[in-house]
């Protein structure tokens, strides 16, 4: 998401609760969610990878994004911002980076391998992701990249947490489909997706910008109340993007194929 000019930024200030505290990442969630809402998204999420500044400043132990000491959580921060969510959209979710798309370091050796170093930060981010469904967020969507890890997915799939790889390779799509029964994929991804149904269990297929004819070409394949329209705003007109989803998302009633 853009950054804001400063004239906007003081408009925003100004209108504000006096003594409510905000920065430049709570103004960027309002912005990600409130659109959502006023084009009727169902299940609005606010977020997005800028959010990694966040999730930086509320892992202790790290500076510059390498680890100094062993890691733990600071989730006053994040649990501020689910209150800023809850109080736009009760039970809106929140959209957040990976473990992989930090970038994170670890030359001292400040854990024994790899693995315990996944292990322990996705334990401080489940932390995190909890203190924010505590204050009544109604889950996380965690961008990952096609390198996503098995220890990773393990440490951070859960029934409130959607795992999304913007373009999975057959791998990663695999992958996710161990840990979880809700997918989010591109249309050009559901032929592949198709096959690996018959090896597991798909309780939700979430397409991400398709058009109509996406969405009639999947019913296709399964039912409709398996089926799912998402989007993910990039542009600097999300107002109109959210429209135009909610536009996409309408096809024709048709009887699904023997």
């Amino acid at each position: 998401m853009e950054t804001p000019d400063l004239a906007t930024l003081s408009t925003w200030v100004s209108e504000r609760p006096v003594g409510r505290e905000a920065d430049l990442i709570t103004y960027k969630l309002e912005s990600s969610l409130r659109p959502q809402i006023l084009a009727g998204i169902d299940h609005p999420s606010a977020g997005g990878r800028f959010y990694a500044e966040r999730v930086l400043s509320s892992l202790k132990g790290i500076t510059d994004r390498v680890v100094q000491e062993e890691v733990y959580a600071d989730p006053a921060e994040v649990r501020m911002d689910a209150t800023i969510i809850t109080g736009l959209y009760r039970g809106g979710w929140c959209a957040l980076p990976g473990l992989s798309e930090l970038g994170l370091t670890d030359p001292d050796h400040c854990y024994r391998d790899d693995d315990e170093f996944v292990e322990a930060l996705t334990g401080v981010y489940r932390e995190l992701m909890r203190a924010m469904r505590d204050a009544g967020v109604g889950g996380h969507l965690v961008h990952c990249g096609r390198d996503l890890t098995e220890s990773e997915a393990d440490g951070l799939a859960g029934g409130k947490t959607l795992l999304f790889i913007e373009h999975p390779d057959p791998a990663a799509l695999r992958l996710l489909l161990e840990h979880q029964p809700v997918i989010a994929i591109p249309p050009a991804d559901l032929p592949v997706l198709v096959d690996l149904m018959e090896e597991f269990t798909v309780r939700q297929v979430i397409l991400i910008d398709p058009s109509s004819a996406d969405l009639t070409r999947a019913l296709g394949e399964m039912d409709a109340d398996h089926l799912a329209s998402g989007g993910y705003c990039s542009s600097g007109d999300c107002e109109g993007y959210w429209k135009e989803r909610i536009a996409q998302s309408t096809v024709p009633a048709h009887p699904r194929p023997s």
